[in-house]
This record gives structure tokens, C-alpha cells and sequence, in this order.
């Protein structure tokens, strides 16, 4: 018998590892004679999940804080689990003696560990070392191989990318011009759909997310027209202020001296009347909507300032969205990984932008030096788009198949056959607990 425990946020959510946990969890259940799923930031509140919920929000918001790991412990000791599936940030698995628990748990039940997880900026030591602690350690792309072998050159290199829904698809021109009028007319003043060139940018809102280099590309377009004698408006999806830091769009963008309606806008409760945002903050949309959304595009706008993987970029391919976007991290890994499974000359529907030379260190933000993107590389970028004639591409056979989550889980489920390799102890990991104490109840 094989029982899973998933350990990942809430697929009640719509966060980077909430849509992979939805997205794969029922593609695991013929395979596995029982999941539950260890719910990061779930409340408790009734879903229509057939998996039991176990909420990671009670008692204490952080699910790797002391208390949150013992209520895990705790429920490894009494949960009959064979294996025990992680997806979450490196710097988190690293805390409050998991490395010592998970090994632990290998050597006295036999449990098997497997961690999925991103990398987007460099790593430290210590965040890679606890890596050693599992059985199968599996990154989302090359970028993050890399930069785990820095520390550990044994790495195996396994790594296996996200996948995007089969409902992402463009949409036939007519139904698409429709959308495009409504939708412009619903955020911007004298909306011209057959004129004007209109960006998305589709993020949760964190420092980490470079709104503002979107704002300030925003502000270098405003001063031109389009080709066809319109006006470049940039609409933002995502939560006009931080709950962290208080920054917010509308300040940010008043200082660039930007007007909202005219060359930038946010999505809002006018676009289905409801709130748009998660209990996390991440944008909350059905995937209908969201697929109109990169339809009614004429491209997406990151400028993110580091990706694990980029869900946004690749929706918006499989919708026949052009993406301008960094040229660093998992974004440049999308874009190779894109051009080789097809026509690079072919739509041109991947453009990267220049860093613009320098770095940033973000604060609370783990002390990771950071690129932003040179805002003129990215203006000059899309106004030669602007004035191109190349159509939209959709997704050809090889590239849906790279990003078929049937075929990402089907992967997983391989890793899922392998036998349990022998891992030596992670040095550091032993002194994460105190000597005398175990996690495996005797």
C-alpha cells in the first residue's frame, strides 16, 4: 500500500505551488492508495477536495515555524505514509530541524522523501545542503540544476518543468476582437482596439515581482503612439498594494508622474464582481478568464526580478501570446526550451530584455543580489513589435507536449517506481535539533 502526503500550499489557493499541487494531485490518485495533502495557508474553510486538508494555518501562519512542525511530526508518526511529497522554497526546508526529521523518518520507517522545488536567484550553501536530506530532489529547470551544483557538483541534474492547462488556447479573431473592446473599454478612457497595443502583466504583488520597472516602462511608452496612431496601455493583474510592505501601484505610478485609465490600469472587482485576490494575495480568476485575458493581450509584460519558473509566461504562450520578458533565470530556460521545440523565426513570440547592468539588493529578501531589466531595451523591444506584422503562434505539438501536465506527472510517477537511492548525511543537517531529541515516535 502507498499512502502520500503532499506538503505544499493549499490547492484551495492559486499561488505558483498551489496550481502545480492541483494540477498533479489528481493525476496521482490512481496511483497511490490514499493523498492527503498538508495544506500551506488553508484555514480550514470546507472545499470540494476529495483529499483530506490538513489546514497549515492554524495556530501559526508560517507552516515551518516550531509549532507547525511539530503538529507535522506528529502527523508523520501517526499517518501511515510511505512517501512524502515537498514543494516549497529552499530557504524554508532548511528550518526548525526538517533536514534532521526527513532523515530521520528514511532510516526508521522507510518513508520515502521527494522535494520539487524552484530556484530564482543564487543559492546559499545552506539553503542546498538540507537538499541532501531526501531521497529525490527534482528542480523545475536547468537554472536551478545549475545553481544547486555550485554547492553540491553531485547533483543528479533532474528537473522537470510546469505545465499549463489544455483550456490556455488562443481564442478564433472574432470572439477575440469582442473581448478586446469590452475589456479595454472597461479599464482604459477612449480605448481604441484596433489601435492601440495593449500589455498584461499578470503577478502576485512582492518586491520580488519588479512592478515598478513595468510602471516605468509603462511611463517610456506613454510619450510615443503606436504604429497605427494609438496609445500603449499596460493593464496590470495583480493587487494594487502589498500587504507586507505597503507599497502600492496607484503611489508608485503617481510619482512617474502616470494617470490610471490612460496609460496603465488594474484589474479590479469590475471584472467579475467579486474579489480578485487569494488569502495570500495571489490573483484569483477562473482559468476562462484568465485564458480571455492573454487573449484580449496584444502581449505580456514581465519584469520580474527572478522566476522559480514563470506560470504566466508560459499560459500566455499556450494562448499565441507574445512575452517580453528577462533574460535571466527560469524565464531564459522557458525561452530556450521554447525555441527548440519549434520555429525560432516562426510567430517571434519570445523577446528577451536586457538587465540593465546593475544589481539590487531587495529588503527581506534573503540577501540575494538581484537584476532589473533595462526599461528602455524593454520600451524600444515592444515598439518594434508594434510595428511588426507577425502573428500570433500558438503552442505546436512538441511544445504543448512539454508542457503537458499528463506528461509532468506521468514523469513523476517514474520517480515515484525508482528505488530509494542511499544518501550519506547532509553535512549541517544533524546540528538543525539538538542531539537529544528524535522525531520518529519508538
Amino acid at each position: 500500500m502507498r499512502n502520500l502526503l503532499v506538503i505544499g500550499d493549499s490547492p484551495t489557493l492559486n499561488t505558483g505551488f498551489a496550481t502545480v499541487v492541483k494540477n498533479l494531485v489528481p493525476r496521482w490518485r490512481d496511483y497511490f492508495d490514499r493523498i492527503d495533502i498538508w495544506a500551506i495557508a488553508h484555514l480550514g474553510e470546507p472545499t470540494d477536495w476529495p483529499e483530506r486538508l490538513y489546514p497549515a494555518a492554524i495556530m501559526d501562519p508560517h507552516w515551518h515555524s516550531g509549532a507547525q512542525l511539530s503538529r507535522l511530526i506528529t502527523l508523520l508518526n501517526h499517518g501511515d505514509y510511505t512517501d512524502v511529497w515537498i514543494i516549497q522554497d529552499h530557504f524554508l526546508l532548511a528550518q526548525h530541524g526538517l533536514p534532521r526529521a526527513i532523515k530521520e523518518f528514511r532510516e526508521k520507517r522507510g518513508i520515502r522523501f521527494y522535494y520539487y522545488f524552484p530556484v530564482d536567484a543564487p543559492l546559499m550553501k545552506e539553503w542546498v545542503e538540507p537538499m541532501k536530506a531526501v531521497d529525490f530532489p527534482v528542480a523545475y529547470c536547468e537554472y536551478g540544476v545549475k545553481e544547486v551544483r555550485k554547492h553540491w557538483p553531485e547533483f543528479g541534474g533532474a528537473h522537470l518543468p510546469h505545465g499549463v492547462s489544455p483550456e490556455f488556447q488562443p481564442h478564433p479573431d472574432e470572439q477575440r476582437a469582442g473581448l478586446r473592446e469590452r475589456w479595454g473599454k472597461l479599464f482604459f478612457k477612449d480605448f481604441d482596439p484596433d489601435r492601440d497595443f495593449l500589455l498584461v502583466n499578470v503577478s502576485t504583488h512582492n518586491k520580488r515581482k519588479g512592478l515598478v520597472q513595468s510602471l516605468q516602462v509603462a511611463a517610456y511608452l506613454e510619450a510615443s503612439e503606436t504604429p497605427s496612431g494609438g496609445k500603449y496601455r499596460v493593464l496590470f493583474h495583480t493587487k494594487n498594494q502589498n500587504a507586507f510592505d505597503y507599497t502600492s501601484l496607484d503611489e508608485m505610478a503617481e510619482q512617474l508622474g502616470l494617470v490610471k485609465g490612460v496609460s496603465w490600469a488594474h484589474t479590479d472587482v469590475r471584472l467579475s464582481g467579486k474579489a480578485l485576490w487569494d488569502a495570500v494575495g495571489a490573483p484569483r480568476l477562473s482559468a476562462e478568464t484568465m485564458v480571455d485575458l492573454y487573449n484580449v493581450a496584444d502581449a505580456v509584460l514581465t519584469t520580474t526580478l527572478g522566476e522559480g519558473w514563470g506560470l504566466a509566461i508560459t499560459e500566455a504562450l499556450a494562448c499565441g501570446c507574445p512575452v517580453f520578458m528577462p533574460r535571466h533565470t527560469s524565464c531564459q530556460c522557458i525561452a530556450v526550451e521554447y525555441s527548440r521545440r519549434g520555429d525560432p523565426y516562426a510567430g517571434n513570440m519570445v523577446h528577451g530584455i536586457r538587465t540593465a547592468g546593475l544589481v539590487v539588493a531587495l529588503p527581506m529578501d534573503t540577501g540575494r543580489l538581484r537584476n532589473p531589466i533595462d526599461v528602455v531595451d524593454a520600451g524600444v523591444s515592444i515598439q518594434q513589435y508594434a510595428g511588426s506584422k507577425i502573428l500570433r503562434t500558438p503552442l505546436n505539438e512538441s511544445q504543448r507536449e512539454w508542457l503537458s501536465w499528463d506528461r509532468i506527472a506521468a514523469e513523476w510517477i517514474r520517480i515515484f517506481d525508482m528505488p530509494a537511492p542511499e544518501i550519506p548525511p547532509a553535512e549541517g543537517t544533524e546540528a538543525a535539533a539538538p542531539a537529544e531529541e528524535t522525531a520518529v515516535a519508538k
